[in-house]
């Protein structure tokens, strides 16, 4: 009977007297992602900004190995960084200054250097002006400088090739520059040599014409285009540089470094030392073959001067 009363005083069983090992917590991972996820969107966002590697959690480096980190949208940092333009982030770790940088600052060098070149025959020119005649001094390498000149503008063209705005600009002023050079020496010039002058400038303008016709219906890629014009830059460039030959036989012949100033070939030097190193730093055979010239030419120029 007491055992009957005390079946009848015991409690119904529940759920909660079940034993532990039967009831399992939900794993804690939904949570712990959910903690994490800012931290994680954090750190692709660096990564996509900085265009760095990032460091591991412990603040310690990857020992040398690298590590292909990638954006929100699954491309490597990398290919955000190609797509966005390096000049709008900063260069990545381990490298001081970009090549580019320093390849925009030797072209603003340049520049200086090829606008003091521009400018080294004005005494020359003054000279003819006061005397009104160009005496022994002669118009070939002005004329194959206007037409260099043009020849580098149209290369420079985003058309042509692009990201080259440092070409244009100098070679631009120096087209202008020429072409007054050419206007005074046409008007102090015997009527041999203003026909002379005449020939060869309506040759340089149709020339002209044709390639910018040839080049811009012709070929349709920027590849194309700045292969061609390139290569007669690299010409037309040597020929540039090779005209002051003809005043350095007529030194040798004379004897005299009157119509070869020391200022022109030193400028010339530097001029040609400079744009060479520009176009090594990206390397650019179109710019690296006539200037290489040129400094070779002027060298020859200041050893025949110092003899």
């Amino acid at each position: 009977m007491a055992t009957h009363q005390q079946k009848m005083q015991m409690p119904p069983s529940s759920k909660d007297d079940e034993p532990a090992a039967a009831t399992r917590p939900p794993p804690p991972k939904r949570e712990e992602r959910a903690e994490k996820a800012p931290e994680m969107e954090k750190k692709v966002v660096v990564t996509v900004v900085n265009g760095e590697e990032e460091d591991d959690d412990s603040g310690s480096t990857d020992n040398g190995r690298r590590r292909c980190v990638c954006s929100a949208a699954g491309q490597p940092a990398g290919h955000f960084r190609k797509q966005q333009g390096d000049r709008h982030l900063p260069p990545p770790a381990g490298e001081i200054v970009s090549p580019d940088l320093i390849r925009n600052v030797v072209g603003i060098v340049g520049n200086a250097i090829s606008f003091g070149l521009f400018l080294s025959p004005v005494p020359t020119f003054w000279r003819i002006i006061k005397e009104k005649d160009v005496k022994g001094f002669k118009a070939d390498p002005y004329l194959a400088t206007l037409l260099n000149c043009m020849l580098w503008v149209f290369y420079g063209l985003p058309i042509v090739h692009p990201n080259s705005i440092l070409v244009v600009t100098i070679n631009g002023i120096g087209l202008v520059i020429e072409a007054v050079y050419l206007t005074i020496f046409f008007l102090f010039s015997n009527k041999k040599n203003k026909k002379k002058m005449g020939v060869v400038l309506a040759t340089e303008a149709l020339f002209m014409a044709a390639v910018a016709l040839g080049v811009l219906l012709g070929a349709h890629t920027h590849q194309r285009r700045s292969l061609i014009v390139g290569i007669l830059c690299v010409i037309f460039g040597t020929i540039m540089y090779s005209s002051p030959l003809t005043i350095m036989s007529q030194v040798v012949k004379t004897k005299s470094v009157e119509y070869m100033p020391l200022l022109l070939s030193v400028v010339s030097f530097l001029n040609g030392l400079c744009w060479t190193s520009y176009a090594l730093i990206r390397f650019d055979i179109f710019i690296t073959i006539p200037n290489g010239l040129g400094v070779l030419f002027a060298l020859m120029q200041l050893i025949l001067l110092s003899w």
